[in-house]
């Protein structure tokens, strides 16, 4: 069997990316300029005495000036650009001794999933435009050393300490269960957990009228803001790294080991992922080492020899229902 090892390395994710090229950046700020010309001729010919102009006439005067603006329109330059983010998740578990109208104290224990998201790069250095993102709906897959190679800048990434988050304290606070009067409430983020995700940006000089740089956010397919020159040129000065660190000694090594039990000989495919597997021949604890299997020893009963106490194997169980 094959075993990747990366010594203290968390996985890091991509997000998707809807806009792919610099054409799609260029129609995105056309479908902007069309949407903002639809806002200004209903400004000038809708007032409130005034009845709205028909949508046939808004639309004909909306395709004029589409081919305008097409027929000069260009990128002169765009460069794609990855930001991390730290992708939060756990369950906010609030216990609750209350009443319900004129009836027994009673206690109720509620827990709901929470997401939130953070930017993990250095803000001193860069601004996204980016306060209030949420990454809850983004499609991510692991990042490769080969999209490292091919898919242009990405912006170091930076631990974040632990700290409390405004938004996740406002959640503690809520009532979570409002059909019971408190009398006292508890409140606790639980089984915290932290992904490092990379999500696409366009950095793009495009000339209408006028040059002017926009940036574009490649997860969304929107424009997030027009940074100047000087900002747009310093941000991709900085953004010239290679987060999965892959020229370091102790990137990903790739050990081929045999799946024979050291104990049995018996030869059995182990799971994908799987830190401990139990031997279907003599039960033996197996644990995947670069050297092969090596045998984890755990608390277990014999046939015929079964205490009263018993033995229990360990079981992580993290979901509430």
């Amino acid at each position: 069997m094959l075993l990747v090892s990366a010594p203290e390395r968390d996985e890091i994710y991509l997000a998707d990316d809807q806009l792919r090229s610099p054409e799609a950046v260029l129609e995105t700020v056309i479908r902007y300029q069309v949407q903002a010309q639809r806002a200004e001729i209903l400004g000038l010919r809708g007032g409130d005495d005034e009845r709205p102009p028909p949508e046939f006439w808004v639309q004909m005067r909306l395709e004029a000036f589409e081919r305008r603006l097409r027929s000069r329109a260009r990128v002169v330059e765009a460069y794609r650009l990855h930001v991390p983010y730290w992708h939060i998740t756990g369950w906010i578990v609030q216990a609750i001794l209350g009443r319900r109208a004129d009836g027994p104290k009673l206690m109720r224990v509620r827990a709901f999933a929470l997401e939130h998201s953070v930017p993990a790069y250095d803000p001193q250095q860069a601004n996204l435009r980016d306060r209030g993102l949420r990454l809850s709906r983004s499609r991510v897959r692991p990042l490769t050393v080969r999209e490292v190679r091919e898919r242009g800048a990405f912006l170091a990434w930076a631990p974040v300490p632990e700290r409390s988050y405004r938004e996740i304290d406002r959640w503690r606070g809520q009532d979570l269960d409002p059909g019971t009067q408190p009398v006292a409430r508890h409140a606790a983020f639980l089984d915290r957990g932290r992904v490092l995700v990379y999500r696409p940006y366009w950095l793009a000089r495009v000339a209408i009228d006028e040059e002017q740089w926009v940036l574009a956010d490649g997860g969304f397919g929107t424009i997030a803001g027009h940074p100047d020159a000087a900002e747009a040129r310093t941000l991709l000065g900085v953004a010239r790294a290679d987060p999965l660190h892959s020229g370091e000694p102790s990137f990903r090594r790739v050990h081929v080991v045999a799946s024979r039990c050291p104990e049995c000989g018996f030869e059995k495919a182990l799971a994908a992922g799987y830190h401990v597997h139990v031997c279907p021949n003599c039960h033996r604890g197996l644990g995947p080492a670069p050297d092969g299997l090596r045998l984890v020893p755990y608390g277990h009963c014999v046939r015929g020899e079964e205490r009263l106490d018993g033995d229990y194997l360990p079981f992580w169980r993290y979901r509430f229902r």
